[in-house]
């Protein structure tokens, strides 16, 4: 089944190169990313679009960035932050 899910990914990761669209982020900025279906123990994505919530937390030059992968789910708790986006 992972290698299954790793050739849709690879064929979706594909697409979205060949599209050429460059995002616009910045420092700070929350982002759903499509981390697609790794093999090893990397960050994975979900869903059929293989997206998961990233926080900005270093732009580079050109399209490159330090991201921290983030969870879709709200978990409780004292070490859980609840917070919610504003869409604009």
């Amino acid at each position: 089944m992972t290698l299954e899910l790793f050739d849709i990914w690879n064929k979706k990761k594909k697409i979205t190169h060949q599209s050429g669209k460059i995002p616009y982020f910045n420092t700070g900025e929350i982002w759903w990313s499509q981390f697609g279906k790794n093999i090893s123990s990397e960050a994975l994505g979900k869903g059929k679009d293989f997206l998961r919530p990233v926080l900005i937390l270093q732009k580079f030059y050109g399209k490159s960035a330090l991201v921290i992968p983030l969870t879709s789910h709200q978990k409780k708790g004292n070490y859980y932050f609840h917070f919610e986006t504003k869409r604009g």
